[in-house]
């Protein structure tokens, strides 16, 4: 699993946005949980993502 550090919640839910248009699974939709803010998708290859913001 690959983790994204990004500079913003826009960011995130940018990012997951066109991730998903552009065929990537979504495998957890933008959550806050333990000070964090961050999805999780998996990429047309496969490859496992996670993208969060402190």
């Amino acid at each position: 699993m690959i983790s994204l550090n990004v500079a913003s919640r826009e960011e995130v839910d940018r990012l997951i946005e066109r991730v998903e248009v552009n065929g990537g699974q979504i495998a957890d939709r933008s959550t806050d949980a333990h000070g964090f803010y961050g999805a999780s998708f998996t990429d047309l290859d496969g490859h496992h993502f996670n993208v969060i913001v402190r």
